[in-house]
């Protein structure tokens, strides 16, 4: 698509892709308790570890001031709690969103509803529950002067799990855009260029490389890591620090 240059107002549209989920029924959880505190809930098949979902329930809550949404990953025979949210308590109708994010190697998630006097009935009128992909485009404007986009491989040495070294970058590609799969987090960092950090294909880091790049290799580094040994460091010190004063003591 040609742009002609000037300001311009680009607004994206896209479908909602919703999972198909089963309709509210009485389950099992480590917080039923007969007569006492009871939970509805659906499971949300075939997620993908690496995508985002997103939960919308609608809801009438004038029963109970202890309804509570849960939300687990569902194994074969396991699940592992991930989320807990109070939900509010009104005589009109009320609205929560919340985020589901499965856990590597889980493909199925639990939602339940719990509240001590919550009943099928009211499950079936009062709740409305969706669960939809979140999609997050990314969009990225080239000059007309750039006539061909062609895919060039590079070689990649990984030193530990948050440090990768980047070679064979050909300098005479004036703009360039580096591809690392892992999930998007700000903390990752292309060093060693001038390049905008982005979002690409819903959950991926990219970089987009302005100019031409100082060195023949670059480094993609999680400055987390970095944090991590200076608070690894502080401690140490510390324990040090306590043994000398306890040692100096008793002398």
């Amino acid at each position: 698509m040609s742009i002609p240059a000037g300001f311009h107002t680009l607004a994206l549209t896209f479908p909602e892709p919703r999972k198909n989920i089963q309709a509210l029924s009485l389950v099992e959880t480590e917080f039923s308790v007969p007569n006492d505190n009871t939970c509805f809930g659906t499971r949300v098949e075939n997620l993908d570890s690496s995508k985002l979902y997103k939960l919308n329930v609608s809801y009438l809550n004038d029963f109970s001031d202890n309804l509570l949404l849960y939300i687990w990953d569902q194994e074969v025979v396991t699940r592992k709690l991930k989320n807990a949210v109070k939900l509010v308590t009104s005589g009109l109708p009320e609205k929560s969103e919340q985020i589901i994010e499965a856990s590597e190697g889980t493909k199925e998630a639990l939602i339940a509803f719990c509240a001590p006097n919550v009943t099928q009935e009211i499950i079936d009128k009062e709740f409305q529950v969706k669960v939809s992909e979140i999609l997050v485009p990314a969009i990225l404007l080239n000059s007309q002067e750039v006539d061909t986009h062609v895919m060039i491989p590079v070689s990649f040495q990984q030193v530990d799990t948050t440090h990768y070294k980047i070679s064979n970058i050909n300098k005479n590609v004036t703009q360039k855009i580096l591809v690392f799969s892992e999930r998007y987090d700000d903390w990752w960092q292309l060093q060693g260029v001038k390049a905008q950090h982005v979002r690409v294909n819903g959950y991926a880091n990219a970089w987009v490389i302005d100019g031409k790049p100082s060195d023949n290799e670059l480094v993609i580094a999680y400055k987390g890591e970095k944090y991590f040994f200076y608070g690894k460091l502080v401690s140490l010190c510390t324990v040090l620090g306590g043994i000398i004063y306890i040692i100096h003591r008793r002398r």
